[in-house]
């Protein structure tokens, strides 16, 4: 097939493949970047991360999908890899299950606590819907962004509860955006966790490195 041309300094991108992984979630964020130049990409199975592969990466992306098994799939080895790269200067992004991956454990599910957030169970499952949601002042000014509300894709993700006392000492990791809509459970009159008010996005720096993570699906 043929090779698209890269600039000088391009990106080196990985993306996190196998086991966990949608192809669906991960040909959306794949498309939003692969046509720029500026981007060099590559693939990343979970045993590549856990054998230093993270080392010739800038930015590492980790789609939707399903946590437990994306986490599953990087093992003890490579979850430590992972927070280590950060530390030392890589950037990571994740939306849905890769938001889920690097947050704090929640008892019976555990994570890989990057961020000082616990991802609580979706109040919502069924069909993907519609959400609003709300910058904070913290997440305008990191991502340079003039808009006070967005409407994004919504499928499964986590809503986020602030675990301060979980911070990492070198962390400064905070609330980008909340959700200003409810949504409820399709087949339940359950609306527990509540949604509105809170956190959907969440980043900032680890030591040298930068943490984005979205609970929604934005690349749709």
């Amino acid at each position: 097939g043929a090779v698209l041309p890269r600039a000088e300094g391009a990106v080196r991108t990985g993306f996190l493949l196998g086991s966990g992984s949608s192809g669906a979630c991960l040909f959306r964020l794949l498309r939003t970047i692969a046509a720029s130049p500026n981007y060099d990409v590559r693939f990343l199975l979970g045993s590549d991360v856990a054998a230093s592969a993270l080392a010739d990466i800038d930015l590492f992306v980790v789609p939707g999908g399903w946590s437990l098994t994306q986490m599953k799939s990087l093992g003890a080895v490579g979850c430590s890899n992972l927070v280590n790269w950060v530390r030392g200067g890589g950037a990571y992004y994740g939306t849905c299950a890769g938001a889920y991956l690097v947050g704090q454990s929640n008892a019976p599910r555990t994570y890989i606590g990057l961020t000082p957030y616990r991802p609580q169970a979706c109040p919502y499952r069924g069909n993907s819907t519609d959400v609003k949601c709300a910058f904070t002042d913290d997440g305008r000014k990191a991502l340079g962004l003039s808009a006070k509300e967005f409407t994004t894709l919504y499928w499964g993700g986590p809503v986020f509860e602030r675990a301060p006392e979980t911070a990492l000492p070198d962390s400064d990791i905070r609330t980008f955006a909340t959700y200003a809509s409810q949504n409820v459970y399709s087949f339940s009159t359950n609306t527990i966790p509540a949604m509105g008010g809170r956190a959907a996005i969440v980043g900032g720096t680890l030591g040298k490195g930068k943490v984005l993570t979205i609970a929604t699906h934005p690349e749709y």
